[in-house]
């Protein structure tokens, strides 16, 4: 595990984390891309999207998503907890690796 800060920035943009853009992340930004990941797998589509990835980066900066769908209806609101922890763009309160796996959607 890394235990300083990082600067390069890479990625695909729907799934790069807030802090990435910034230009200085850790580890947590792994879990942001895979709450992005868990948010596709269970709903179809991407939580932050856009025509080109600055209009991608500037809805991740806002960290604004939704549950609102159709989709959404039939998935249940541990699952939702999660992806919520998971997409928190303070990474200092976003849910740890460790974290996730004690949840009760796990």
């Amino acid at each position: 595990m890394t235990k300083g800060k990082l600067s390069d920035h890479v990625g695909t943009a729907y799934y790069v984390a807030p802090e990435v853009i910034a230009g200085e992340y850790d580890c947590k930004c792994d879990i942001w891309s895979a709450g992005v990941v868990l948010y596709i797998l269970l709903c179809g589509f991407a939580p932050f999207d856009g025509k080109n990835d600055q209009q991608i980066y500037d809805k991740i900066s806002k960290g604004e998503f939704s549950f609102k769908s159709a989709e959404w209806v039939s998935v249940s609101s541990e699952a939702k907890e999660m992806i919520r922890r998971m997409l928190e763009s303070d990474p200092k309160k976003r849910i740890s690796a460790e974290e996730a796996l004690q949840s009760d959607w796990i």
